[in-house]
């Protein structure tokens, strides 16, 4: 039997990243993004540490929060915000 491949998850840490420098960006605290996402300032915080496996229902939910394409959020090297 195969052994798994060691999984980076590279991109939880892209949108763990990209959540935070657009939440930073547009001064939102963790608090103000989580009531507009309707998810708890704690997951939040975990979302933006990379300690969450979010699924494609939160991470749309934290894109309409953000007002931000959801692909934004995944784009690696994310220098200018909303393009």
């Amino acid at each position: 039997m195969e052994q798994a491949t060691p999984f980076d998850y590279r991109y939880r840490f892209i949108f763990a990243d990209n959540v935070r420098k657009i939440r930073r960006f547009k001064e939102l605290s963790q608090e103000e993004l989580a009531h507009r996402a309707n998810i708890s300032r704690v997951y939040i915080g975990e979302v933006e540490r990379g300690g969450r496996n979010v699924t494609l229902d939160v991470m749309e939910r934290i894109a309409a929060a953000l007002d931000i394409p959801l692909e934004q959020l995944l784009k690696e090297n994310l220098t200018q915000i909303g393009q």
